[in-house]
This record gives C-alpha cells, structure tokens and sequence, in this order.
C-alpha cells in the first residue's frame, strides 16, 4: 500500500492555525438464436464491491449497455436493468443474448436507481442519461440547513451518505468464440472520497469530547461521467475513462456529533460505516478543517477549544480515503494527514455502501 504522510506541530491554544503543502471506467426486440450465448453478469469477487465478501443476497445493482457492428450506431440493450443476487447468483429479468461480430459495452451503477418516477431533486442521482456507451449524472451532497441561515453552510449527516460505486465492461463478441461468452466479471470501484479523522487524548486530559468538524471551501455538487475504454488489443477490457465535471456550489460543510476520547484513547471519530464520503475537489486547493472539542477534567472547567487547519494542497482523489488524525498532548497539538487506497471489500477499512 502506498501512503503519503504528513506531519505538522501546532502549539495548543484555543484556536491553533497551520498550513502546510504537499501530497497528494433504441432497444430493439432481440432474437435470440439457438446458438447464441446468454449474457451473465458477476460482481467480482476481489473489487471494491457492494459488501465484503460480495455474494449477499439482496444486493443489485444498475446495468446500463449497447452493443453495435463496425461503422454503425450503438443499440441499447440495458437501460437501468436491476441485477439482483438471490444468494447463488446474480440474474436480470428477460434475457440478452452476445451477438457475433458485435462489440458490447456496459456501465454499471450502486446503489440502484429507482426510475419507478422520474428522479426527483431528492434522489442520489439527478440527469442520469446513458447514451453510446457513456453514463452521467449529477450529484450534490445530502445537506441540510444546519440551522443556520448562512447559505454558505450546511449541516450533513454521516449516515445519509451513500459510498456511489461503478464498473464497466467491453466486449468483443466473436461467431464461434465461446470462450467470450463467459459472465461478465465487473469490478466496481468508488468515485467519492472518504475523509475519516481521528483524535488522541495522549494523557492530556480526563476526556476529550468531540462536537463539531467542519470543513470549508468544500464543492459540493458535481458531474460524474464514464465509458468503458476502448478496446485497443484483445478482445475484452474492465479499462474505463471517467472523470468528474462541474464542480461547483463551494461553501462549508459541518457534521455536528458527540464523541468521547478518554485519557491515552486513540479513537476514529466516526464509526467505520459513517466517515465522510465527499465529491473529490479539485488539486490546486486544499481544504480548511475545524476541529471543535471540550477539554474535560475532573478538577477543572469544561474548556472548549476550536483546532483550524489547511489542509495541504492536492485535493481529494476518488477512491483515497484520508485520515485526518490529531494527537493531543501538553505541550502540542500534532496533525498528521495520511492518504491511502479505499481498500477492497476484503479488507478491514472497507465502506459498505447504503442504498
């Protein structure tokens, strides 16, 4: 695993100020002939998928595809398609069928739109279209007003985020080639940024208590687009081009909770499935992080003090998680930030996304 970590001294006052820098994929009626051979469709066991372990009866995801012959348009053959595991396997209503000759590309999407009625302001999705091969949405942040009347800020709740993942697959489906008429193995990745912090109460004081992160000149609305990558050798790929477009609607994000860190503790302030899962922002800024928390002793007042920090410049990459940490002792107050992969479902730190 490859990090990158930082490491600055802050001297302990009520409100200690840094800045540092560095670090930093027309539906027609389709005959289906004998001999053809039926599209299936897995979540690979070993990718960044919708549980750890993957197989959980229950999950489905969005499958978006077409398929085309050289020099023509493409056809679309899955639209918001729900493939859904039962347990032993995953499976669609209907069935698809590979067409000799035909390249065939799919985008698929967790958590599962619902298109039942048209998508509201209210949906994790907003402007979702699929068209020649290509998937794109906009996404805003679950805010709420925080009490607050400041546009500029608002509150978010942990446990409303949803970890958005994708995965695509293209294909080149030949007559007499039954080795490609294989399931297809999709290996979904995140495209959001999950920002976790943690706090060491290093025997300074009886408890530390936790209220309030805020985060400032954060974007909070974006586009996301994706397209499976084009198949310049062999005859199938999981390659993909994606990027995030529009960001905008700059403001200050606040998370308002109630965390203890008793003497010599050194906790994550959220639980493992509430960090935060940001838009990634953009790597010419860095973000301006505020720490608020009480100083608890027995023999003494209840002090409050507020931590302020710049991040350093880098932005946030989709598919890294930082680990904002600060270590709390007489003398000094240290914040370190560390990057590292959003790790795969096997592993300890793996986010399990919400629908």
């Amino acid at each position: 695993m490859h990090y990158i970590k930082k490491t600055v001294f802050v001297c302990l006052m009520t409100a200690a100020t840094c800045a540092f820098y560095a670090c930093t994929s027309d539906s027609p009626d389709l005959v289906s002939p004998e001999d053809y051979h039926e599209m299936r469709f897995v979540a690979a066991d070993v990718s960044r998928s919708i549980v750890s372990g993957i197989n959980y009866a229950g999950s489905c995801f969005a499958l978006f595809g077409d398929m085309k012959h050289s020099g023509d348009s493409p056809v679309e053959i899955f639209h918001n398609t729900e493939v859904k595991y039962d347990g032993s396997a995953w499976n669609y209503a209907g069935t698809q069928y590979w067409f000799p000759n035909h390249e065939h590309s799919f985008v698929a999407l967790y958590p599962y739109p619902d298109q039942s009625d048209p998508i509201s302001s209210d949906s994790v999705y907003n402007d979702l279209v699929y068209r020649n091969s290509k998937l794109s949405f906009k996404y805003s942040l679950p805010l709420s007003d925080n009490q607050s009347t400041d546009q500029n800020k608002k509150g978010i709740d942990p446990s409303k985020l949803t970890d958005i993942i994708v995965a695509t697959h293209r294909r080149m489906y030949y007559e007499g080639s039954s080795n490609l008429s294989a399931p297809v193995s999709l290996k979904f990745f995140h495209i959001l940024s999950m920002i976790d912090f943690r706090l060491k109460n290093d025997n300074f004081a009886d408890a530390l208590r936790v209220t309030k992160i805020e985060l400032e000149e954060i974007d909070r609305t974006g586009a996301f687009s994706i397209t499976p990558a084009s198949l310049s050798s062999g005859a199938q790929t999981s390659d993909y081009n994606c990027y995030w477009t529009d960001i905008s609607n700059r403001g200050t994000v606040t998370a308002n909770i109630d965390a203890f860190v008793r003497r010599n503790e050194d906790l994550s302030i959220f639980a493992d499935d509430e960090a935060l899962l940001m838009i990634p922002q953009p790597d010419n800024k860095g973000v301006i992080v505020k720490i608020t928390y009480t100083i608890i002793n027995d023999n003494k007042d209840d002090k409050e003090v507020t931590l302020i920090v710049e991040t350093p410049i880098g932005g946030w990459e989709m598919g890294k998680r930082y680990i904002y940490a600060v270590n709390v002792e007489e003398r000094y107050i240290t914040f370190t930030v560390t990057v590292v992969d959003w790790k795969d479902g096997t592993e300890n730190d793996y986010m399990v996304p919400r629908k």
